[in-house]
Order: C-alpha cells, then structure tokens, then sequence
C-alpha cells in the first residue's frame, strides 16, 4: 500500500499547473524530524470571535479554557419564515466577525461591539439548567438541541443590538435571533474519519474536535492573493507555527506534544464562504478569495476546498493540558487506502 503523499492530487483544469504534489514530494521521509510550535485558540461562541490563551485543557468535546469556557459551546440561531430554527453564523451576517472576545479575567468573558458596547460571562452562564429547549438546523442535515436565553437576556440583548448597528434588520427580524446554549448533558459524536479512528464528540462545533491550521500551508495558499488572507479566517484551534513545512499535516496519521499527549489526524477540513471574511472588519471579500486559491491550491474533499485538519485526542488525553509554545512532533505518516 502506497503512502498517502503519492496518491493525494489536487483537481485541477487542464490548463493549470500543479503546485500542490511537489510539496509533498519535498517533505523528508522521516516525518518525526519536523517539530512545529502550537499556538491555542478556543471559540466560546461558534459565530463570533475567539480568544488566544497560554493553556488550555483537553476536554471530553473540545478545548476548555483555564476558567472553563470551552470550544463553540454557544450557538447564535435564527427562527426561519418556517418558525424552524438554524445556525446563525458569518455566512449569514459577515458582520458577526466584528465582535471580539476577551477574558476579562481567567473566570470572566467580555464580548465588545466595534461601537463599544459590551457585555460579561461566566462560564456557568454559558451552561444553563433552565431555558426553553430549542433544537436548531446546523451542518448539513445534522441538527443541534439546547436551551435557549430568554429574548431579554443580556447575551440575546447584546448580539440584537450588534445587528441593530449595522442598520438591516427590522425589529421582527431580530427579535427571531437567540442564543443557544448547551443542556448540561450534550453529546455529539464525531465520524471516525473526522477523528483518525478514536471516539469523539462535540457540543456545538460542525464534525470537528479540534481543528489543526499549519501556517505554513496559509503562507503556501496566500501566494498570488492580495492582500493576504489571515490564519484567522479559518478559525483553527490548534495553529502549528514554525518548523512544518506547507501541507504535511494532510499526510499525517498521529503527532505528539512529548507529554503523553498523543494527537489523531482525520480528514482535511472542507472550507465554505466563512473563509472570506476579514475577522478584524467583518467585510466579506467580493474576489472570491481564498475559496479560488483552495480549490486550485489544495486537494478537494467531497468536491469541496480543503484547509486545515480535523484531529482528536484519544481518551487518555482527556483531562490532560496543552500549553502555547510546545512543540508538536509527527509521528507516522498515513497509508492510501487506494
């Protein structure tokens, strides 16, 4: 059985060249020799900013931060004109990316509005045991159950304002946009082929655990766009810096930290308009960029551009933490199943 970097293509036109395979070709057989420095990101909100932290915890569904708030375990949602509800998130209203997060403390989480306007939570607040119990389209033909803030709560109150700003919504459309929140015993689980073969499960977040950026690969894909897009655009819990080269976690089947933490790689995770916009603006770009630099760039999945990886931990990750800074070392390289 072949290794997986001699049959991994890009689909291209035949009038396009194929930049992608000598990057794989380029890579050193012996794998273990890259070491990358990580870089943490956790998204408390699935739609809106995320936080950058020192340290986080790998939970049972995902990164947890030191005070507790973990990974997309909020949800913005929106009641359609068929009174069912769905995700609400940038590729709907770009100008979600506007809001930033920030801990106020490691306890205490402050989401601010480009005009000034903020307001705190705790983590507990984020986990509620009462509340209306909403289930909501997301994913594909996947859907979600939570309990829902009060439409005067001070987070619903908040988002409602924001889109209030802009000057597009009505009062009958916002007052259909809530906050959805996790019940306390959510549980999503995850293919097998999003987690490198161990069990996996999710509050919030699409069909990943963890989602692994290289920025290298970022710096291989910015080549001819400009401006560049930012890593931050594709929303990575895990960004490698320094010391991978572009593209080699698409071949990897496991990585480790040294500290008994070992990492399962899935499949490539496919991209949508999200991508487009610029998280410090909230404008969504009208090139079409980086969704033309994927497709022809990167190898497809599903006929979908691709960036970044889905992993997992295994259960004897649960509970242990992970710091900025350590250096992640591939260990094995996977096989074509070709």
């Amino acid at each position: 059985m072949p290794l997986l970097r001699e049959t991994l293509r890009p689909t291209l036109k035949p009038e396009q060249a194929d930049v992608y395979t000598p990057t794989l070709s380029a890579i050193d057989e012996d794998i273990s020799r890259y070491r990358g420095q990580i870089e943490l990101m956790v998204y408390p909100f699935k739609a809106l900013g995320g936080i950058s932290v020192d340290q986080a915890m790998l939970g049972s569904k995902g990164l947890v931060t030191r005070g507790g708030f973990r990974d997309r375990s909020a949800m913005l949602i929106q009641r359609g004109k068929d009174e069912q509800w769905k995700r609400f998130t940038q590729r709907d209203e770009p100008a979600l990316a506007q809001v930033k997060l920030e801990l106020a403390s490691d306890h205490l989480l402050a989401l601010v509005s480009p005009c000034g306007e903020s307001v705190e939570c705790s983590a507990e607040d984020l986990q509620p045991d009462r509340g209306t119990v909403v289930r909501a389209a997301t994913y594909e033909d996947q859907s979600v159950e939570g309990r829902m803030e009060d439409s005067d709560g001070r987070l619903t109150q908040f988002i409602r304002n924001h889109l209030a700003s802009l000057g597009k919504y009505s009062r009958e459309q916002l007052e259909r946009i809530g906050v959805l929140l996790p019940h306390l015993d959510i549980f999503r689980r995850i293919p097998h082929s999003h987690t490198g073969g161990v069990d996996g499960s999710t509050e919030f977040a699409d069909v990943s655990k963890y989602l692994l950026l290289n920025s290298a690969t970022v710096d291989y894909v910015n080549k001819g766009i400009t401006p560049p897009v930012p890593t931050e655009a594709y929303r990575g819990n895990i960004i490698v810096k320094n010391g991978w080269p572009a593209n080699l976690e698409d071949i990897i089947e496991s990585a480790d930290t040294g500290f008994g933490i070992n990492l399962h790689f899935g499949v490539p995770s496919t991209r949508c308009s999200v991508t487009m916009v610029d998280p410090e603006t909230g404008i969504k770009r009208k090139d079409g960029e980086p969704l033309a630099a994927l497709l022809q760039r990167r190898p497809r999945r599903n006929k979908q551009p691709t960036m970044g990886i889905n992993i997992a931990d295994g259960s004897e990750g649960f509970g242990q933490k992970i710091f900025a800074g350590q250096i992640l070392v591939p260990r094995k390289e996977k096989m074509s199943d070709t």
